[in-house]
């Protein structure tokens, strides 16, 4: 794929995790493991420099000696708790983690053209949780920053419970496989 979009003049190519939301949901058999996506992404980041693209994709989920790598490049944990961005569906709802869109855990809804807040469970009030306990429960380690909240809520636990070396990284979050100029 980097072979066509440097051949034809492509100037960002963007990977993103297969994962069990959207075409994926009820598709689990077709996700990637977090060991196979950490797999695939050290092999973009050797291969990536031998092109002209830039070449982006989102970690999703990293090896814990990679969390300082990503913390260098401006990684703060969970981008759903700044309210940095947010996705307005044709229905109203509106969604700041796009991992979360098929729950009913929408931040507001955009009704007679004003913003209405979801005063009940909604995705802000778990984004902020990690603020005060890791969304992980018991696990002490700060390199993930408190987890992936959504990651919980999605696929019933976190990443780092089923491979202890592997952690959450938010899903918002992109990273560039060679040094940006």
């Amino acid at each position: 794929m980097l072979d066509i979009a440097d051949e034809i003049g492509v100037s960002l190519v963007k990977f993103h995790v297969f994962s069990t939301i959207g075409v994926g949901h009820g598709n689990a058999d077709l996700a990637m493991r977090p060991t196979e996506w950490v797999a695939f992404c050290d092999a973009l980041n050797a291969t990536a420099p031998n092109y002209q693209i830039r070449v982006w994709y989102q970690p999703t989920y990293a090896r814990r000696d990679q969390m300082a790598r990503y913390a260098a490049e401006g990684y703060q944990g969970c981008i759903g708790r700044t309210l940095d961005r947010i996705s307005i569906f044709p229905d109203g709802r509106c969604y700041v983690c796009s991992y979360l869109f098929d729950t009913d855990l929408y931040f507001a809804r955009m009704q007679d053209g004003q913003v209405v807040l979801n005063r009940g469970d909604n995705e802000f009030d778990l984004f902020t949780r990690p603020l005060v306990s890791s969304s992980c429960g018991g696990c002490k380690a700060s390199a993930c920053q408190g987890g992936c909240p959504a990651e919980e809520i999605v696929m019933g636990g976190s990443s780092c419970a089923a491979e202890p070396d592997i952690v959450p990284v938010c899903r918002l979050w992109k990273s560039s496989a060679k040094p940006e100029e």
